[in-house]
């Protein structure tokens, strides 16, 4: 990192900016399939739930390949490894702009989320690489931020374009958008590929697992990880739902409340990285997050119709700005307690078990509604697994300064 500091390609503002930008561009590809459900129900004629598999297959195959193949970066250097991964996306996009049937449909998503698999957690490995300690939370918050951004983007271009020149229209942009990003990084990769050693033996899959396993901080932190993103996804799941049929709000207005979550979690994150670089509390701070969570989610849970509606307003904003902040936060504790030889082992690892809650979070709160018919059990069951997600971690402030000092500069 010494030889690096005098290059401008590797100052952690431009580093911050450039990967931001391509996790923006990201997000939009793997919200573009909700996004554009009514145009591929009617033009491929693909059912509800089969364009709910597909996007279950997105992030199964994204833990896969975090697990397995995030350890190349030791070897090839992560910009090299960030290019592979966009053009893989790249055609991945291309395959399903072109199809006109499920395989070919379903092999482009499976190639899509193969290279977000990769692509996601070798930029948190690119970024701590290059990040001050001083500000690891802000700046992996800010990254983070991308993901509201790209989902409103994709909300709002997806339909455009595809009343205008087709469904295929959002893929082909997809696809030359992670072109364009592969070529792009010619300019960064040489810089970013400094501590590559092309002679290092590839760790066999399921190393940063096994790494995890043996390291009771990283232990603590991943559980923290699967249990927040576990709330988060079953919460954004029913919340639409849960303000029409139970607190009897127009869809319009449960609309709006969606879209407050996610702007109050967009915020919540440079809030919260912002809180813990300057108090360097990064623990402290996610354990308030994972109590405000599951606090607003129980009080949501048993609020009656009749409430006022600036009551409903200050739940959901507390909910957004808990629930949705803890991602920064998270992967710079990781990164920061990972051994630099390991750090894309452990990265890749963590990442395999946000995507499982992503994939299981959703799921039980489908399955405890399917079985109770209630909303309150689901918003009960998204308060408690924040609540895990506090208590895991909350052994780890009386260890702060190991935790807060990170072992990879």
């Amino acid at each position: 990192m010494d030889s690096t500091r005098d290059d401008w390609r590797t100052h952690h503002l431009l580093v911050l900016v450039v990967l931001s930008v391509l996790h923006v561009a990201v997000i939009v590809g793997l919200f573009t399939v909700p996004a554009l459900a009514v145009s591929l129900k009617q033009e491929l004629g693909l059912s509800s739930e089969t364009i709910g598999y597909s996007s279950s297959l997105i992030f199964v195959m994204c833990g896969l390949t975090s697990i397995v193949f995030v350890g190349t970066t030791a070897k090839f250097g992560g910009g090299k490894v960030l290019q592979a991964s966009l053009v893989v996306m790249s055609a991945g996009g291309l395959l399903v702009a072109i199809s006109e049937g499920s395989i070919l449909f379903f092999a482009g998503l499976g190639l899509f989320g193969l290279g977000y698999g990769v692509m996601m957690p070798v930029t948190s490995v690119v970024l701590a690489q290059f990040t001050p300690a001083s500000r690891k939370n802000f700046s992996f918050s800010t990254k983070q931020s991308g993901t509201p951004i790209g989902a409103t983007i994709a909300g709002i271009a997806c339909p455009f374009l595809a009343a205008a020149w087709g469904w295929e229209a959002s893929f082909l942009l997809i696809a030359a958008t992670c072109a364009l990003g592969a070529l792009g990084l010619l300019f960064f990769a040489k810089a970013w590929d400094v501590t590559a050693d092309s002679k290092r033996k590839i760790q066999s899959p399921g190393a940063g697992i096994r790494i995890i396993a043996a390291d009771p901080t990283l232990r603590r932190l991943v559980a923290t990880g699967l249990f927040f993103s576990m709330s988060q996804l079953a919460s954004t799941s029913f919340l639409v739902l849960y303000m029409v049929e139970d607190l009897q709000r127009a869809p319009a207005t449960a609309g709006f409340y969606f879209s407050l979550a996610y702007a109050s979690g967009f915020a919540g994150r440079f809030v919260s990285g912002w809180l813990a670089d300057r108090y360097n509390d990064t623990i402290g701070v996610l354990v308030f997050n994972g109590v405000l969570a599951a606090v607003a989610a129980g009080v949501l849970a048993m609020v009656s119709p009749g409430v006022p509606e600036a009551i409903v307003v200050i739940l959901v904003v507390a909910s957004g700005v808990s629930g949705f902040s803890w991602n920064g936060l998270y992967h710079a504790a990781v990164a920061s307690n990972a051994k630099p030889d390991q750090l894309g082992e452990v990265i890749g690892g963590s990442y395999g078990f946000v995507f499982l809650g992503s994939l299981a979070g959703p799921g039980i709160s489908a399955l405890l509604y399917g079985l109770s018919g209630s909303y309150v059990v689901v918003f009960m069951y998204v308060g408690l697994m924040a609540l895990f997600g506090a208590i895991s971690v909350v052994p780890l402030r009386n260890r702060k300064a190991s935790v807060d000092e990170p072992k990879n500069t």
